[in-house]
């Protein structure tokens, strides 16, 4: 490989810190979850197991 190819991990990682980065400077008003999200993971959770699958980072993750 030349010296300016990027390789698709470096790409992901690359998309991955812009999307990061515009997440942060969205206003606040956006960043809630979806209406009766946590009402309907109780709901869920009286009747099963219940897992939590994103693709978004531990930070993310853990702020929302």
């Amino acid at each position: 490989m030349s010296p300016t190819t990027i390789t698709p991990a470096e790409k992901a990682l690359s998309w991955s810190k812009a999307v990061n980065a515009a997440i942060v400077d969205l206003d606040e008003s956006l960043k809630v979850p979806y209406s009766g999200a946590k009402e309907g993971l109780a709901a869920a959770h009286a009747f099963a197991d219940v897992a939590m699958v994103s693709s978004a980072n531990r930070d993310a993750v853990e702020a929302e």
